[in-house]
């Protein structure tokens, strides 16, 4: 960002010239950029539909599109496929059609899929059990896990939103996650959009793909 949108018009530059630069100029633009894209995210901007579950409302778009797709898909999992092998750690076994078997656990929380290993969030596997085992809701995953910075946004009140940069003054960049491609076109629809003003910026401070 500093590269592109501030140096091309200050090339002869000092080092002093430069840190100024930084903290009088892109360090606030930035910041107040990160306070509009959470108050985007929030349900005071934009209220949520009824198909997302409220535990999602504030959530990131990514994490919301993510979890409203796994948990379409879990429709194809079957009670009989879902075995608890430990009611106190909370762990499951998912046979799948094909033959394979899925361990979940939530005590991590983890699961044995390919799903989790890339995007470490909850897959198809763990809404089946969210589904069919009331006790072992989306709550009853770690609250550290919960309220980590990848799946939880900042609380930013409208006067602190209505300070930050004008967006009509910036070009329109949305994310475009593969994951957010397997979401039925309703749900994109629905979910609350947001413009991303630097993708580098706004995931290093908050989120990764």
């Amino acid at each position: 960002m500093l590269k592109y949108s501030y140096l091309p018009h200050n090339r002869n530059m000092t080092v002093s010239s430069l840190a100024a630069l930084l903290v009088n100029a892109c360090f606030p633009e930035s910041y107040q950029k990160y306070l509009l894209r959470n108050y985007q995210m929030s349900g005071t901007y934009r209220a949520y539909k009824d198909f997302v579950p409220s535990y999602l409302h504030g959530r990131p778009r990514n994490v919301i599109v993510h979890c409203l797709s796994r948990k379409s898909k879990c429709a194809k999992i079957m009670l009989t496929q879902v075995i608890c092998t430990d009611s106190v750690q909370g762990i499951f076994e998912i046979n799948s059609s094909s033959g394979k078997k899925h361990t979940v656990s939530f005590c991590e929380p983890q699961c044995s899929c390919k799903d989790w290993k890339q995007q470490r969030l909850p897959c198809k596997h763990f809404f089946a059990v969210f589904h069919y085992f009331s006790d072992w809701s989306w709550d009853r995953l770690p609250v550290n896990y919960l309220a980590s910075e990848y799946l939880t946004s900042d609380t930013v009140t409208p006067a602190a939103a209505s300070d930050a940069v004008n967006s009509d003054d910036h070009e329109e960049v949305v994310f475009q996650d593969s994951d957010e491609q397997e979401a039925p076109k309703e749900m994109q629809d629905e979910i609350p959009k947001m413009k991303v003003y630097c993708a580098c910026t706004h995931r290093s401070m908050h989120f990764s793909s």
